[in-house]
């Protein structure tokens, strides 16, 4: 059985963690997590860095998983990047790895049974699914960026007559955004440098760390309506015409809106997240940090 897990984790996005041949670093939008056979004494005084072993670990990771940390309670996304990361893993070279592979699939099979359980009736709760409500008026969408986060919300626009995505090198994205679009009879790849080069522009995604001196200058002669701006920490961006801006902060509390469904939920999660990690607890065949008080 596994004996020796410990995450560390750092709410931020970014290289925080040195690389290090012996720990495994998976990272989302908002978050870092790195996990290792050992306790890392380097983290130790560190204020933005969270640390948990045994079972509190796997209780977190858990949590991670199925979106209760998620500034989105209960998203999609964070699920299907932890699905993606799983299954992209190298082959173990050691029996630790090989462990390692094992709680992680053990955590992304758990995950799938709550959130089919706990979140379905939650409703749609994604980046996509609330793109779609607030483009309701729109034909067209615009959007910058062709990561994880726009192939992720592209096919809930799929509807849309036109969909323009700017990238840096469309070429390269362009298969991967097409198999997502059915079949990108809709999707208009651009370069970067052309975006405001329509100036119908009424509805724009910022889904990529652009700076605002890029966006002031090429949105200078649009006719821009509604800005999403779901760049981490970005400053507010001042644009000609005073379009509405939503930045994340705003874009997470419109999907929180229905905060009682929400807490109530999130108790019941609570609830079958600490079960499980004491089935998880009990199922060790030895428990070195006296973990056995967990369930009783």
């Amino acid at each position: 059985m596994f004996k020796d897990i410990y995450i560390y984790h750092h709410k931020g996005h970014g290289d925080v963690f040195a690389k290090d041949k012996d720990i495994l670093q998976w990272q989302t939008c908002v978050r870092s997590l790195i996990f290792s056979p050992k306790p890392l004494h380097k983290f130790s005084d560190s204020n933005d860095i969270e640390s948990f072993a045994g079972s509190d670990a796997y209780r977190f990771c858990l949590e991670v998983v199925c979106g209760y940390h998620s500034p989105i309670f209960g998203e999609t996304e964070i699920f299907g990047q932890f699905k993606l990361f799983v299954e992209h893993m190298q082959q173990p070279k050691n029996h630790w790895e090989s462990e390692l592979i094992q709680f992680l699939n053990s955590i992304n099979e758990k995950a799938k049974q709550m959130r089919a359980k706990f979140l379905q009736n939650l409703g749609s709760r994604s980046y996509g699914s609330q793109l779609r409500r607030l483009s309701e008026n729109h034909t067209e969408v615009h959007v910058i960026g062709s990561g994880h986060l726009a192939e992720s919300v592209i096919p809930w626009l799929s509807s849309k007559d036109k969909i323009f995505v700017y990238a840096r090198s469309p070429e390269r994205v362009r298969q991967k955004l097409e198999s997502v679009s059915n079949g990108g009879a809709r999707l208009r790849l651009l370069p970067l440098q052309e975006l405001g080069s329509r100036p119908n522009t009424h509805f724009l995604l910022v889904a990529a760390p652009v700076s605002n001196d890029l966006l002031q200058e090429k949105l200078e002669r649009v006719h821009l309506k509604l800005l999403v701006d779901l760049r981490k920490d970005s400053p507010i961006c001042k644009l000609p015409g005073q379009p509405q801006t939503m930045n994340l902060h705003d874009f997470f509390d419109s999907i929180n809106a229905d905060d009682h469904k929400v807490n109530v939920l999130r108790t019941k999660l609570e609830t079958a997240i600490n079960n499980e990690t004491c089935k998880w607890v009990s199922r060790r065949q030895n428990r070195p940090f006296g973990w056995e008080d967990l369930c009783g």
